[in-house]
């Protein structure tokens, strides 16, 4: 999958059913959302943003998986008199410049503060370091920010019972909720806001450590075979098993 489809919140454990990049909202925008004031994009809702995302993508040659949001790119692109030229290849290092690739970025954190409401729902911390923990309950792997974690670490978080796929889904994303992540998926958003977590403005995807990096890609594998054997929980065999042989 593209980078630009694959997000490390999208997935719930019953998602619904969404079709490409560039759909209609599937959420209400608040009406006070806190947000940053960079990139010209103060201002815009979901849907204008998703737009952005995927302009800038498709003039470098993302070929959509939606023919309708290809045609409706295409036709937005001739406006501006940009050709429209698809890549089954498309790589966004080598077809995207980084400033596109910031700008990309930047509306994907301005659409994921519409799930925040009011200016204090956000901290007001900058410090790309700096990690938040639970305020409104305990943290379900409170390790996975501090060392690389190991197939004995996830099987406790099921406290002697086999492990659920929410449990390991909201594990991957408690990471990146300390580091401040606002997040595209309202039902995270509304989680992350109810354990007490705030985004922070200036949130970028490369300010988790390795070790965290390394923690949520193991926890993303194991969510990922679950998901794709249609699995709800893993017992400790299970799990030491898949995440040994890094499937």
């Amino acid at each position: 999958m593209p980078p630009f489809e694959r997000s490390m919140d999208t997935v719930a454990p019953n998602p619904p059913q969404h079709a490409d990049l560039g759909n209609s909202l599937d959420y209400l925008m608040p009406s006070k959302p806190c947000r940053t004031s960079g990139d010209g994009l103060k201002g815009m809702d979901a849907q204008q943003l998703q737009d952005e995302i995927n302009l800038t993508m498709a003039a470098g040659g993302y070929q959509f998986k939606n023919p309708q949001v290809g045609e409706r790119m295409k036709a937005e692109l001739e406006k501006r008199g940009i050709p429209y030229n698809p890549k089954p290849d498309f790589d966004e290092q080598r077809d995207l410049s980084s400033k596109d690739r910031d700008y990309i970025e930047s509306a994907k954190v301005q659409k994921a503060l519409l799930n925040y409401s009011g200016p204090e729902a956000c901290t007001s911390i900058t410090d790309p370091a700096y990690r938040q923990h639970a305020k409104n309950g305990s943290e379900l792997l409170p390790q996975s920010g501090e060392r690389d974690l190991t197939a004995q670490d996830i099987s406790q978080m099921g406290g002697g019972q086999d492990v659920s796929l929410d449990q390991v889904w909201k594990a991957k994303n408690e990471i990146f909720m300390r580091a401040g992540r606002p997040f595209q998926t309202k039902e995270l958003a509304d989680y992350a806001t109810q354990q007490g977590y705030q985004p922070r403005l200036n949130y970028s995807d490369s300010d988790p450590t390795p070790s965290e990096t390394t923690n949520a890609a193991m926890l993303n594998g194991l969510e990922s075979y679950m998901r794709k054997n249609k699995m709800q929980q893993a017992d400790a065999e299970t799990i030491a098993r898949i995440v040994n042989a890094g499937l």
